[in-house]
């Protein structure tokens, strides 16, 4: 996306919405992946210190933008509690982020060993998500219906709003709908 790779963090649902939200906020600053599932798989290479990447919501709408600031293969029983907690998902110690992250990896179909190779990379920058005001805008029935009623009030024409034709504009979908007020 814009000459960038795509950072996709988890599952698409309620976990992808959370990883987004703690990478956006900053909480989140680390992120682990196995090379046969998010590398291989996918015919990526791994990060590299340096590269930035678009981080998409569950929907694959642009949320921000990382910078890498650390990339280390790591076996999975030597993952550190500096690395827990930089992940921001409220580890209470490196047992709970093994046992998390085992049961996460093993329920997208990878056996986790203590001497399997995990992916640790660090990002230092991130950009919130883009004003929405910027990709697209809408006005409302009810928001012209008030707009239009302060105006009539000023005018004196009352009457005439009853009347007035809504035009609802969808800059992002480019569908315009068209409504009566009455």
């Amino acid at each position: 996306m814009d000459g960038l790779r795509v950072l996709e963090l988890g599952t698409p649902g309620e976990v992808r919405i959370e990883l987004t939200e703690l990478t956006l906020s900053g909480a989140k600053t680390a992120t682990a992946g196995l090379p046969a599932l998010d590398y291989d798989a996918e015919g990526e290479a791994v990060e590299r210190v340096g590269e930035r990447l678009v981080l998409v919501d569950d929907s694959g709408v642009r949320a921000g933008e990382v910078e890498v600031t650390r990339v280390e293969l790591v076996p999975f029983g030597e993952v550190g509690w500096e690395f827990a907690q930089a992940e921001g998902e409220g580890y209470t110690s490196v047992a709970h982020w093994r046992e998390t992250h085992r049961r996460y990896w093993e329920g997208q179909g990878c056996t986790v060993r203590d001497d399997t190779t995990v992916v640790c990379s660090g990002s230092a920058s991130r950009t919130s998500r883009p004003d929405p005001r910027t990709r697209s805008f809408s006005f409302g029935p009810w928001a012209l219906f008030v707009l239009g009623g302060c105006l009539s009030w000023l005018l004196g024409e009352l009457p005439s709003l009853m009347s007035l034709e809504v035009l609802d504009v969808r800059a992002s979908t480019g569908t315009y709908l068209s409504e009566r007020c009455s």
